[in-house]
């Protein structure tokens, strides 16, 4: 959980706590707002990319995919509410919701490369 201070000023996020516990170096920081309610994003995975999600308002539900020691691949559906965040590894498709006008905030272990996403669904079950 991500530490929220908040007062009569409004709220302030701090990542400091888990920044030393990611497990990558951050190359990169997207930040996702103003997302219609209920519409979805993502619909990716990354080669290469780690990423870690952080929910700094509303509601953002992720479907993740990837594959288990065996190679079978394994959905998980996670439910970010302001404060949580979500680590994803390289070669983990990914599904966003948005939902109550949710700001999402992503840390990346790469700068972007477009050779690293995998954007077709059935290419990604191959690999």
């Amino acid at each position: 959980m991500l530490k929220i201070n908040a007062d009569k000023r409004g709220k302030l996020v701090s990542i400091n706590d888990i920044l030393q516990d990611i497990p990558f170096n951050v190359k990169r920081m997207m930040h996702i707002s103003d997302v219609p309610d209920g519409d979805t994003r993502g619909y990716h995975a990354h080669k290469q990319n780690k990423q870690l999600l952080m929910c700094f308002a509303g509601r953002v539900e992720v479907k993740t995919i990837a594959k288990d020691d065996s190679g079978d691949l394994v959905e998980q559906n996670h439910v970010l509410n302001e404060g949580d965040f979500l680590y994803t590894p390289e070669m983990t498709w990914g599904e966003q919701t948005y939902y109550n006008n949710a700001i999402l905030n992503v840390l990346c272990s790469e700068k972007y490369n477009e050779e690293d996403y995998i954007r077709d669904y059935e290419e990604f079950k191959q690999n």
